[in-house]
C-alpha cells in the first residue's frame, strides 16, 4: 500500500508507521462503524466513488475532521485496490457549528427563501428553504409547514408589494432595509433583507408592532389633545 509523505503533515503519523497497523483504530468510534459501511458498499460496485466526513485521531491524540474521497479501482490491472484522497476539514465543520448555533440561537427571525419568477423574469412567488426558531416564534408559522412551499401557499393573503421588494433584492443583489405591515399576520416588522446568492434572498426580522400601536395610541392622543386645545380657543373667543 502506497501512502503519500503528506500523509504525515496531515495526520502526524510517517507513512512507514502506518504500514501493517489496523487503519479503523484511528477513526473515531463514534463513527467507526458508518465509515465502515461506507467501504463495505464501495467495495462491491467497480470503478465506485464515495465521499464521506469523519473524524481521525491524529499521531498526539487529537481528532480532527477528515473528507475522504475513495475510489474502487478494481477493474484497473495495475492497482486492483482502492484510491483514497484525505482533506482535513475541521476549520469548515467548527464554522458550520458556530453558524447552526447562532442561526438557532439569534433572538430575531431569519429565513433564507428562493426567488420564483414569470417566464419574462418577474417575481411571482418565493419558497421558504430555511427559518430559524425565533421565526417559527415571531410569526406563529413553523418549519414543517413552511419548508419547500411558496409563501402564497403557505400565507394566501400575503400582499404583492413583500414579493417585489424581495424580488428586487433576489434579482439585484442590492440589500434593502424596511418597515411594513404583514396583513396576513397582523403584524408590523422590520426587515433586513439581502441576497446571499442567484435568485435568493435572506431576512432578518423583528416584530414591532407593540411600537407601532404605542406610535399610534400616542398620535391618536395628541390629536385628541389638539382638538380639545382648539374646541378651549372657539369657546374662548365665543365667551369673549
Amino acid at each position: 500500500r502506497y501512502k503519500s509523505p503528506n500523509v504525515e503533515k496531515l495526520f502526524g503519523w510517517k507513512p512507514e508507521e502506518l504500514e501493517g497497523t489496523d487503519g479503523w483504530a484511528t477513526v473515531h468510534p463514534e463513527d467507526r462503524a458508518r465509515i465502515q459501511r461506507e467501504f463495505a458498499a464501495l467495495l462491491q460496485t467497480d470503478d465506485a466513488v464515495r465521499t464521506v466526513e469523519y473524524r481521525y485521531r491524529r499521531k498526539d491524540g487529537a481528532y480532527r475532521w477528515i473528507e475522504l474521497t475513495a475510489r474502487n479501482l478494481a477493474r484497473d490491472p495495475l492497482i486492483q485496490g482502492v484510491l483514497v484522497n484525505y482533506q482535513d476539514i475541521t476549520e469548515r465543520r467548527q464554522a458550520e457549528q458556530d453558524y447552526t448555533q447562532l442561526f438557532q440561537s439569534m433572538p430575531v427571525g431569519f429565513a433564507l427563501h428562493e426567488i420564483l419568477v414569470d417566464a419574462a423574469g418577474n417575481p411571482q412567488d418565493y419558497r421558504f428553504l430555511k427559518v430559524n426558531p425565533a421565526f417559527e416564534q415571531i410569526t406563529g408559522l413553523t418549519a414543517a409547514e413552511l419548508i419547500g412551499r411558496t409563501v402564497r401557499q403557505a400565507l394566501p393573503g400575503t400582499e404583492p408589494e413583500w414579493i417585489a421588494r424581495y424580488g428586487r433584492v433576489a434579482l439585484s443583489g442590492a440589500p434593502d432595509r424596511f418597515e411594513a405591515h404583514s396583513r396576513a399576520l397582523d403584524k408590523h416588522f422590520e426587515v433586513s433583507a439581502y441576497c446571499p446568492g442567484p435568485g435568493h434572498f435572506a431576512v432578518a426580522f423583528q416584530d414591532i408592532t407593540e411600537r407601532k400601536r404605542a406610535e399610534a395610541e400616542k398620535t391618536r392622543l395628541q390629536d385628541q389633545l389638539l382638538q380639545a386645545q382648539k374646541l378651549e380657543s372657539v369657546g374662548r373667543l365665543a365667551g369673549g
